[in-house]
């Protein structure tokens, strides 16, 4: 199983997780293969930062992982609304996204793909569109976080 698959599959996860609790946590989840084998929720401290992360390389290599997504709620600007320059959570027209960041080793290359959804709530339900044309180019700080783990001998 590839990252788009397993793109897939969290996506409906988040979708049940908003019809039962209003709210999507923000996960990550350790790939091994065509499984997630494991998730763990990302809310620490700006200070507990550095602990958090040495912990979950032990448990990656502990669970012998190749791969990562990591999934959160956010906010989104479309490209036609950047102008003037302002934070997404901060615009107008801001809209509610999930974006998710994934990077997985694959015979004996690293992929690393994105996805951004756009939440769309109507009435009680939930649903999570992609928006490719949306989707950042570069994978950003938390690509840092792989890099951690795809160095380790």
């Amino acid at each position: 199983m590839h990252l788009t698959e397993h793109f897939e599959e969290i996506r409906q996860r988040a979708i049940e997780a908003f019809l039962e609790n209003g709210v999507l946590l923000p996960l990550l989840y350790y790939l091994k293969g065509d499984k997630i084998v494991a998730v763990t929720p990302m809310l620490f401290e700006a200070d507990q930062k550095q602990a958090a992360h040495q912990e979950i390389l032990k448990r990656a290599k502990g669970l012998g992982v190749d791969g990562f997504i990591e999934a959160s709620e956010s906010w989104y600007v479309t490209y036609e609304d950047r102008k003037p320059r302002i934070a997404p959570s901060k615009h107008p027209k801001r809209r509610e996204c999930v974006m998710m960041i994934g990077r997985q080793r694959d015979q004996g290359r690293i992929e690393t793909q994105m996805r951004l959804y756009e939440i769309v709530r109507i009435g009680k339900q939930v649903d999570l569109i992609r928006r490719p044309s949306e989707e950042p180019k570069d994978p950003g700080s938390l690509s840092a976080w792989f890099d951690g783990y795809f160095s380790l001998p």
